[in-house]
């Protein structure tokens, strides 16, 4: 779990961003790996709710 607040700005330059983060990885072999992550925002500034999903591959 994570709290991040990306932009910090007064309200005259756009206002702060915060949102909360849960994530988890998965490695699938020794060289790839499965991500995904949900987050929701903690202000109106921020995005309600962001999903992200990655695949990662060692070269």
């Amino acid at each position: 779990m994570e709290a991040s607040a990306p932009r910090i700005a007064r309200p005259k330059d756009g206002g702060t961003e915060a949102s909360a983060t849960v994530g988890m990885a998965y490695l699938v072999t020794n060289n790839c790996q499965v991500d995904s992550a949900l987050s929701r925002g903690l202000n109106r500034r921020t995005p309600d709710l962001s999903v992200t999903l990655g695949l990662s591959f060692k070269l």
